[in-house]
């Protein structure tokens, strides 16, 4: 498991690591602009593009904002994966979570981990950092924000699909924080749904960003 800032500092200097001479190129003269050269920055005898990308890039958010989020300019190179794809990856490392706490599980996911691990991978490429993502869910599905789960025939789908996992996450989610009410009187499959969604990513959100949950 590791935070948001340690994902993304990972993930950038593996970029790095394995990027060519050309795209180490390409990333600091976009990142110096169009008006100076990479000569200005760098002596012939002195540190490389790596070397610069390396101890000027050293800010998560800054890595994220540039390349990845909502607002970025979209120069990011071919090589770079797709903000949907990040995040997934983002958030399936830190989905280990379930697995350390609940260990009779058999070292796996519940199986309706893949289907919200990637739609909130696709809800958080409409942000500029993946926090805004948690910090709406926080308002929970009852507000609309998750499209998969507004309906209740939708609800019923996936919970069919998922009920002895979801039944099971449920039952333990009451032993840790007590029995959630129904106050807006919802079908069980929606409640059970809403429950599963909010709660597994509050846990990922914790793991990301433990400063800010």
């Amino acid at each position: 498991m590791k935070t948001f800032n340690e994902f993304m500092l990972d993930w950038w200097h593996n970029y790095l690591d394995e990027a060519d001479e050309a795209t180490l190129k390409a990333l600091m003269e976009n990142l110096i602009g169009e008006e100076e050269t990479i000569e200005d920055y760098i002596p012939d005898d002195a540190e490389s593009p790596y070397d610069w990308l390396y101890a000027n890039m050293t800010e998560a958010s800054e890595i994220y904002k540039k390349y990845f989020s909502f607002s970025s300019d979209g120069l990011n190179p071919d090589t770079m994966p797709k903000i949907e794809e990040l995040a997934y990856q983002m958030l399936k490392e830190n989905a280990d979570w379930f697995v350390h706490r609940y260990p009779s599980q058999q070292d796996t996911l519940p199986s309706f981990a893949e289907t919200f691990l990637r739609d909130m991978a696709d809800h958080i490429s409409g942000y500029d950092n993946p926090e805004g993502f948690f910090k709406d869910l926080q308002h929970g599905c009852s507000s609309g924000l998750i499209g998969m789960l507004i309906y209740n025939s939708d609800c019923k789908q996936i919970y069919i699909e998922h009920i002895d996992d979801m039944e099971e996450y449920v039952e333990q989610i009451y032993e840790e924080i007590g029995y959630v009410e129904n106050k807006n009187r919802l079908p069980h499959y929606t409640l059970v749904c809403w429950i599963c969604y909010e709660e597994f990513g509050f846990q990922i959100g914790r793991a990301l960003f433990p400063e800010t949950f």
